[in-house]
């Protein structure tokens, strides 16, 4: 083979031991860097889903304020557009049509029915989320594309446990009670 030779006679250019020590060094470094990436991600996604979770507690409170009070609210539904809820027997100042005027899907619910205001937040939830977190009633049900769980959980007839769950555990990252006075 030929070799480059500068005038002064000298070999330009690495041996092959240069290359693969170099070559050694950044495997290792790389090695090291990847896996604490793929640990700063996976907090990241610990830490939205923790934070989707204390979203969900102001929003529930709210929510179940109404719902106790017997007054009308609003979520997001499965087919993703506002859904007015009603109680099936409130007078016309607590009716969809007249504190929401410009709402047309409108639903009811029975009084004191705790379990069917969980079941009208987990759609709402499941809705609004988008897949990225499992919603369900009393245990963490986690998907294929979901990461992680949010358990919603009526507690008696004025509380609503939730809980939030990181993908591939059974144990809780968040938990919170909601109740209402």
């Amino acid at each position: 083979m030929f070799r480059a030779v500068n005038k002064f006679g000298t070999r330009e250019g690495f041996s092959l031991i240069e290359l693969l020590i170099t070559l050694s060094i950044i495997m290792v470094l790389a090695a090291i860097a990847v896996p604490a990436f793929l640990g700063v991600r996976e907090n990241a996604w610990h830490k939205a889903m923790e934070a989707s979770a204390r979203g969900a507690v102001t929003e529930v409170h709210s929510i179940l304020e109404s719902f106790l009070m017997n007054e009308p609210f609003i979520v997001v539904d499965l087919s993703n557009s506002q859904k007015c809820y009603e109680y099936e027997s409130a007078l016309d100042d607590n009716r969809c049509v007249n504190v929401y005027m410009d709402i047309l899907n409108i639903g009811t619910y029975p009084q004191a029915d705790l379990d069917n205001l969980v079941d009208i937040l987990i759609d709402h939830y499941t809705a609004s989320v988008g897949g990225t977190l499992s919603v369900s009633k009393d245990s963490p049900v986690i998907g294929p594309a979901s990461h992680g769980a949010m358990v919603l959980t009526a507690i008696g007839n004025r509380a609503i446990n939730i809980s939030a769950y990181p993908q591939n555990s059974n144990v809780p990252i968040f938990n919170s009670i909601v109740t209402s006075r």
